[in-house]
């Protein structure tokens, strides 16, 4: 199967958001690499409200994880994806 092209967008208007693509939910048990599982991570796009990923993946399950940067860092935010075979 071909890569597809994956585009990520993240907005949080009133805090500190980070974005990141994992090819499973939790890191692999014993790694010597704290992020294994991780293929892309944004937390800064044009300002600490936005982060943005575009990337291209292979065939296959991926989890996109939306967190916080610092104390406080939570709320509503809006997150919007486009993917093109």
């Amino acid at each position: 199967a071909l890569p597809i092209f994956t585009g990520l967008a993240l907005s949080t208007p009133a805090w500190d958001g980070a974005i990141s693509v994992r090819r499973a939910c939790l890191d692999p048990q014993h790694s010597t690499n704290p992020r294994g599982a991780e293929v892309a991570c944004n937390s800064h796009a044009d300002d600490s409200h936005h982060a943005r990923i575009d990337t291209w993946l292979d065939a296959g399950t991926y989890f996109v994880v939306v967190g916080g940067r610092g104390p406080g860092a939570q709320g509503a935010y809006t997150l919007e994806y486009r993917v093109v075979k």
